[in-house]
C-alpha cells in the first residue's frame, strides 16, 4: 500500500540540504553520535556536543512484545520513558511518554499520542495529560496537537498537510501550520504557512523545494527556500549537495545576507563518518567571523 507522506516529510529533503550538517551556533562546535546494538536487539544511542557548554543524551531502545520502549537521559538532569505499540487500538497505534527531572521527580509530565494511516491519509494526535501533583504550575496544562496529511490523487504527486496545536485550559490556539506539496520523480516543491499565537505571535509564508540533476552529474541536488515573516524579515537560502562517490558528501549553502556555509562528510570502512562544517558571518554590514565544527558519527 502506498501511503501519503507524513506532515514532517513535506520539504524534508530541501530542509536537510539547507540545514543538516552545518554549524548550529556562532561558536566552535563538536559533536559525537553513536548507534550500536547488542545481540539481543537492544540499541544504545549516545550523543554529546560542545559549543561552549557540554550537552548530551544517552538513549536505550528495545522491544518488549508489541511495544518499542525508549529510555533517555540528558545532561540537563532530565529523563524520559517512551513506549510505542505496533498494534492498532480503536484504529490508532498508541504511544505513552513520561518525562521528568531527577531532582523534581514529582513534576513528571505525561503525553499520549496515537497514529493512524490509510491509503490516502495519515493523522497523529498528541495530548498532554495534566499532573495532579502540581496543579498550580504554569507548565501543567491540557494540550492537544493534531497533525495530518492527505493526497487527492497520488498519480499527480499532490499532497497537503496541516498541524494544529491548542491549549484546552485557556481555550486558545497555540499554532496552525499548513503545507501544500507537489512531488514528481526527483523533485519537490512545497508552499507552506506558519501561524503562532501568544507573546511571540507571528505569521510566516514560504516556498521551498529541491531538484535532482541527471545521474551523470553525480547525484547533484539543488535546494532553495524563500520565506517572509509578516512585519518581519524576508529570508532566502540556496543550497547544493554533491556526492563525488558513495563514501563522501559535500554541501554548500548561501544566505541572502551573503554568509556562506560548507559541509564535508567522509565515510570510512565500518560505521565511522567524519563531518567538517563551517560558516562565515554576514558579509554585508557586519564582521565576517568563521564558525566551524567537527562531528563524528558511529552508526
Amino acid at each position: 500500500m502506498s501511503y501519503p507522506p507524513l506532515f514532517k516529510d513535506h520539504g524534508k529533503t530541501a530542509n536537510d540540504i539547507l540545514g543538516k550538517g552545518f554549524p548550529s551556533t556562532d561558536r566552535f562546535i563538536w559533536k559525537f553520535e553513536a548507534e550500536t546494538a547488542a545481540s539481543n536487539g537492544i540499541q544504545f544511542l549516545p550523543n554529546i556536543s560542545y559549543d561552549g557548554n557540554v550537552s548530551g543524551e544517552f538513549k536505550v531502545k528495545g522491544k518488549i512484545r508489541d511495544c518499542t520502549t525508549t529510555l533517555s537521559t540528558k545532561t540537563d538532569n532530565s529523563f524520559s520513558i517512551e513506549s510505542a505499540c505496533s498494534k492498532n487500538f480503536v484504529g490508532f497505534k498508541p504511544t505513552l511518554t513520561l518525562s521528568s527531572g531527577f531532582s523534581n521527580f514529582y513534576k513528571f509530565k505525561a503525553k499520549l499520542s496515537g497514529e493512524t494511516r490509510g491509503d490516502r491519509y495519515n493523522a497523529t494526535v498528541f495530548a498532554e495529560v495534566p499532573n495532579p501533583l502540581f496543579k498550580d504550575d504554569q507548565d501543567n496544562r491540557v494540550g492537544f496537537t493534531v497533525v495530518g496529511s492527505g493526497t487527492g490523487d497520488q498519480a499527480y504527486g499532490l499532497s497537503a498537510g496541516a498541524e494544529v496545536e491548542s491549549n484546552v485550559d485557556k481555550r486558545t490556539l497555540e499554532k496552525v501550520n499548513g503545507v501544500l506539496a507537489y512531488t514528481q520523480n526527483d523533485a519537490q516543491l512545497c508552499l507552506f504557512g506558519k501561524k503562532t499565537y501568544g507573546a511571540k505571535s507571528s505569521l510566516v509564508f514560504g516556498l521551498n523545494g529541491f531538484s535532482r540533476l541527471p545521474d551523470n552529474w553525480n547525484n547533484l541536488l539543488l535546494a532553495s527556500e524563500l520565506s517572509h515573516t509578516v512585519d518581519g524579515p524576508t529570508n532566502f537560502l540556496l543550497g547544493v549537495q554533491f556526492q563525488p562517490d558513495r563514501f563522501s558528501t559535500i554541501k554548500l549553502r548561501m544566505r541572502h545576507t551573503g554568509s556562506l556555509g560548507f559541509s564535508y562528510s567522509q565515510h570510512w570502512g565500518g560505521p565511522f563518518t567524519l563531518t567538517f562544517m563551517g560558516e562565515t558571518g554576514k558579509l554585508i554590514g557586519a564582521e565576517n567571523p568563521l564558525t566551524w565544527g567537527v562531528k563524528l558519527a558511529l552508526k
